[in-house]
């Protein structure tokens, strides 16, 4: 009773106070709140339980928790519950501060931030592996590429994609690609991990231009023609002249018979050349496909030595009749297509304009025809 009295005086204090014996008066302790995270480190993407920890000598009264996880794109406020976890995942590498600011229900407002630092992990790494090697590839025929060998380090690659050089594209582990063109071609494979890092990889493929052997013969003239053709200037035509020697038509593996060099124009001609590959020895003409449309305006000269789609007065009639030009035809340039050239086997074609020759041009030909006894594709 005697403290409860002298506490009221204006004397009162603390010293005094103990002299009475009383307790001393103690001030409530600051309200604080500090962070707690699951993980202030880690590789992207990186999810982290946030919570709140409450210092003091009164129980909180909160009314919201607003939490700004200092990625400049997610700010989110809490209602009450300041005890409830937050969760929240970063999605990039960096540096963060993640603060936490609590609006108390006296109106009081405190605060925390911690640090919350992301790493990208470790890039993977792009390797193509496949059936190729060195070697050369063969034009049209189908090329494996595989990524099996890439790695990543610390994640695994959720993505392969695939550039072949030719302006095309493919996605996946293992991939198959046709070109339709020669020449050298650079693919690339880029890989992607879990943690968006990328690497890529690069190789060069060497397609070499299709080619065809003809073995022709009459008596005293036999051999190997080797015909090189040229896709990337002519793709219809050389199509067009791959299907007829892969169908046996030229040999007569078709059961149809095999063709004939029919048209010889000789030296003393304009236009020196030899055509064939649409009649039988009884010089029938075989049944062929639908005409192709005319390539004659791919750049590709009638100079000696080129092979050219032969074709009848209608501009896109050429089916499976050929001519080799044995001069330079110049003249035919801009009207029949040339879709190839002789790298082996010329002095064969040259000997036919020495045959014994009947008819008059442009029906005049060899009175004993070459015959096409072989035609087929040609690796080097």
């Amino acid at each position: 009773m005697k403290c409860e009295v002298l506490l009221r005086v204006a004397l009162a204090s603390a010293g005094l106070a103990a002299v009475l014996g009383c307790p001393p008066i103690q001030p409530d302790e600051p309200l604080e709140v500090r962070i707690q995270a699951s993980a202030t480190e880690g590789k992207a993407p990186l999810a982290v339980s946030l919570s709140l920890w409450w210092s003091g000598s009164s129980e909180p009264s909160v009314a919201s928790v607003t939490w700004n996880f200092g990625d400049g794109s997610y700010s989110r406020s809490i209602p009450v519950d300041a005890a409830a976890p937050m969760g929240y995942t970063f999605t990039n590498s960096g540096v963060y501060a993640v603060r936490a600011t609590a609006f108390m229900a006296t109106g009081e407002v405190v605060s925390d931030t911690i640090q919350i630092t992301v790493s990208a992990g470790k890039p993977p790494t792009a390797r193509i592996t496949g059936p190729l090697g060195e070697r050369i590839a063969m034009w049209a025929s189908p090329l494996s590429f595989d990524g099996s060998a890439s790695a990543d380090p610390d994640g695994s690659i959720l993505e392969y994609k695939w550039q072949f050089g030719d302006g095309t594209a493919a996605t996946g582990r293992a991939v198959e690609h046709t070109y339709r063109g020669s020449g050298a071609f650079t693919v690339r494979l880029t890989v992607a991990d879990d943690n968006g890092n990328t690497d890529s990889a690069e190789k060069t493929v060497q397609i070499a231009k299709p080619q065809v052997r003809m073995l022709v013969g009459v008596a005293g003239l036999d051999g190997q023609v080797t015909i090189e053709l040229d896709p990337t200037r002519a793709p219809i035509s050389v199509e067009n002249f791959l299907q007829y020697v892969d169908d046996g038509f030229y040999d007569g593996r078709d059961g149809q018979g095999a063709t004939i060099i029919h048209r010889v124009e000789a030296w003393t001609s304009q236009i020196p050349l030899v055509q064939g590959g649409g009649m039988t020895i009884d010089r029938e003409l075989k049944e062929t496909r639908d005409p192709i449309k005319n390539e004659s305006g791919n750049g590709l000269s009638n100079k000696r030595g080129t092979i050219a789609m032969a074709r009848t007065q209608e501009w896109d009639s050429a089916t499976s009749q050929f001519y080799v030009n044995v001069g330079d035809n110049t003249g035919f340039d801009g009207q029949y297509a040339v879709f190839g050239k002789i790298v082996g086997g010329m002095e064969i074609i040259d000997g036919m304009l020495d045959l014994p020759l009947e008819g008059t041009s442009p029906n005049i030909g060899p009175i004993d025809p070459p015959v096409i006894k072989l035609a087929e594709r040609y690796k080097p």
